[in-house]
């Protein structure tokens, strides 16, 4: 199943866009977003706003330790994403788990869609690995290593220390609803600051 879910990603994710931008016409954007208001999935510059504000807007919950080593960490984001965003590609925006269609025929899994497109953007691809890794993580027991199957279906693992970054600076609310995520921010914070293996990344403890 976590195969036909990787394989229907890389499909999706290998189609590409001249710019960024929400998909409201069959080619995609055709023109830069405005500067007044970005998705973080469109550019590396929005990526760092958000992640500076979601910083700005929770840091003071923090430990001294935790946020000096996450405010060090976010400045970063320009220069580490911005060949990552360099050519937009199709992002779904909002990747659930639960959107994907999955049938069973023979024994054997196909997917017919997903659901949930209203922000699908062109953009960079690693923020559907973000959502989709978090809920999945939750809901399925580390010991079945499911994002090998997932990563395989991809055609290669996405970057790493990237997907951290990512998590890193993502929104606290983005871990409540998978209620198996430590209950603290700086608490998750810490677990993805530490791992250094998706074994030890994705063992939330489901």
């Amino acid at each position: 199943m976590m195969l036909r879910v990787g394989d229907y990603m890389r499909r999706m994710h290998a189609i590409a866009f001249p710019y960024p931008g929400y998909i409201t016409r069959k080619h995609g954007p055709t023109s830069p977003p405005p500067e007044e208001w970005r998705h973080r999935c469109w550019t590396a510059e929005a990526r760092y706003e958000s992640a500076l504000d979601t910083f700005q807007a929770h840091s003071p919950q923090l430990t001294a330790g935790i946020r000096e080593r996450l405010e060090n960490l976010i400045a970063t984001i320009p220069n580490r994403l911005r060949s990552e965003y360099a050519t937009p590609h199709f992002v779904h925006g909002d990747c659930h788990a639960h959107h994907f269609f999955l049938v069973q025929s023979g024994g054997a899994w196909s997917i017919t869609g997903t659901v949930d497109m209203e922000v699908a953007s062109a953009g960079y691809v690693g923020e559907d690995f973000l959502k989709l890794g978090i809920e999945l993580a939750s809901l399925l027991p580390v010991t079945t290593r499911w994002w090998e199957a997932l990563l395989q279906g991809y055609g290669g693992e996405p970057d790493f220390g990237l997907l951290k970054l990512r998590m890193l600076a993502a929104e606290p609310a983005e871990f409540a609803w998978p209620d198996l995520w430590p209950k603290r921010w700086e608490d998750v914070l810490r677990h993805i600051f530490d791992a250094e293996s998706w074994h030890q990344l994705f063992d939330t403890g489901s």
